[in-house]
Parts: C-alpha cells; sequence; structure tokens
C-alpha cells in the first residue's frame, strides 16, 4: 500500500460506523509496522473513540510483530534464550529494547570478566559467578513469584532483580553462556535447577539458594523427599525451546490467576508455535 493510502486510512479511524471501521482496521493492519508511525502522528484531540481504536490497533500490531518473531524463533537452529525472554516481554511492553536488555546482562559479565583471572577450575568459576549474580546484583527467586506475571518478563528481572525459579535459572544460563561457562537448565519435578556440564565435570546449582552447589547426590535426595520416582532426564540439561514452553506454560497460568485472560490467550498463541522434540543434550 502506498503511503499517501495508508496516511488516508489513519485519518478515517474516528468513522461513528462500525462496518466502515472494521474495513479500515483490517487494511492498517494488514500493513502491520508500517502503520506505526502514520498512527502515532496522528491527533485524537481528545476524542476518546479515536484514542481507543488507536491504542487497540498499535497493541494489535505489536502483537502480530512479535509474535511472528517468535515464530521465527522457533524454526531457527540456535534459538538464543535472550531473543524469547525479550518476545515475551516485549508483549507485556511494546515500548522495551532489546539493546537496554543487553546492556544490563553486559554490566553482569564485565564483573565477572573484570576479576576472573583465567586460571579457575569449574567449581571456581560458577562460586565467582554466584557470587556476582546472587550477592553483588542481589537477584532472588521465590516459589510464590509464580503467581506474579512480572517475574517471568527479562526487563522486570534485570530491575527488580527479582523472579521467579525457572525465570532465574534461563537468566543465570544465559549469564554463563555468554561467559563460555557452560551452564543450562534442569527441569525436576515442581522445580528446576541449574546444572554444569563438560566432558570432564557434572554439578548442579541451585537458583533458590543463592546457587548452592550439589552433586547427583543431593538431587537424589530432593526427588526422594517429595516422593517421586528418579528418571534420567532429571539429571540432564533440556533444550531451548523446551525450557521456554515450561516457562510458557507457568506463566499462562499466572496470567490466569491474575484474571488477565487477554495476555494468557496471547502466550497460548506462543507456546502453541513451539514443537517439541524431547531430546536431552
Amino acid at each position: 500500500m502506498k503511503e499517501n493510502k495508508l496516511k488516508s486510512l489513519v485519518r478515517l479511524l474516528d468513522d461513528p460506523d462500525e462496518n466502515i471501521y472494521n474495513i479500515i482496521e483490517k487494511n492498517i493492519l494488514d500493513e502491520g509496522d508500517k502503520a506505526i508511525f502514520p498512527l502515532e502522528k496522528l491527533e485524537s484531540y481528545g476524542n476518546k473513540l479515536l484514542e481507543n481504536r488507536i491504542k487497540n490497533i498499535l497493541i494489535n500490531i505489536n502483537f502480530s510483530s512479535t509474535l511472528n518473531n517468535f515464530k521465527i524463533w522457533t524454526n531457527s537452529d540456535e534459538k538464543n534464550l535472550l531473543d524469547a525472554l525479550f518476545l515475551i516481554a516485549k508483549i507485556n511492553d511494546k515500548n522495551i529494547g532489546f539493546e537496554k536488555i543487553k546492556s544490563e546482562i553486559n554490566k553482569i559479565t564485565n564483573v565477572f570478566l573484570e576479576i576472573y583471572n583465567g586460571n579457575l577450575t569449574p567449581l571456581l568459576k560458577v562460586k565467582l559467578l554466584n557470587h556476582i549474580f546472587f550477592n553483588i546484583y542481589s537477584f532472588f527467586a521465590k516459589m510464590e513469584n509464580y503467581k506474579i506475571p512480572e517475574s517471568f518478563f527479562i526487563n522486570s528481572i534485570l530491575e527488580n532483580k527479582s523472579g521467579n525459579v525457572i525465570s532465574l535459572c534461563i537468566l543465570y544460563s544465559i549469564i554463563s553462556n555468554i561467559l563460555n561457562i557452560p551452564v543450562f537448565c534442569v527441569k525436576l519435578p515442581r522445580n528446576f535447577f541449574l546444572i554444569y556440564k563438560d566432558k570432564n565435570n557434572i554439578f548442579y546449582i541451585n537458583p533458590l539458594n543463592k546457587g548452592t552447589i550439589s552433586g547427583k547426590k543431593e538431587v537424589d535426595i530432593f526427588i526422594e523427599e517429595i516422593k517421586e520416582k528418579s528418571r534420567p532426564e532429571y539429571f540432564l540439561p533440556i533444550k531451548n525451546d523446551e525450557i521456554i514452553y515450561e516457562l510458557l506454560e507457568i506463566l499462562i497460568h499466572s496470567c490466569k490467576k491474575s484474571d488477565n485472560k487477554k495476555e494468557a490467550n496471547e502466550f497460548q498463541k506462543f507456546q502453541n508455535l513451539i514443537n517439541l522434540n524431547k531430546k536431552h543434550y
């Protein structure tokens, strides 16, 4: 659609006839991101009907664009975790910027690189990262945060230094992998852990307790205490798309509990795009 025609359509948004408006809205939505600038420039002059229509169309454009980008993410080979967290948070706040999020994470990794001397064992690397993540930056996770949708959004987590277990596991894993530390997410029954795994070393990291490090025996005890049967997958990293699927599952439930059915439905559409192939590393 030519720019002038798009601008003309935008100027007709205050038409009182709902049938005409629906046609105009559909044509504008079909233009996607191209319609954002003329919509934002349109003066409403106190016209509440026009204000609401502009707001709703901008929300719908943001959702469609973000959903499409998430679809691209699900079809990519890398499936970068930070990209996924950013797209999920963008549904909640269309104005967040990826570069700002990345800058905040780089601040954390830079502190590690300033201290790291290059001769640390895997265990000492993780202990150093724990100190930076949980003590210097004071990140913490609470089980009850599952009930709060904001605890899933990367911008809120970085700002408040607080998340739930799964969102903090993912953030910790993102930071670790930027630093070439092989730490991944592990799904346990009713909980999530982190695992350090290379050719010669395997140990586990508990985000609920400031990154307490443990071996397989302690994980076995946890599984036994909650009266679950031990399974091999409880001791292996899960794929990036699987951990994002799990995050969305809990987020959808959280939105429903918060009586936010619209966002629950939107995140359900995200989750539906993930085609899980249950294979571990």
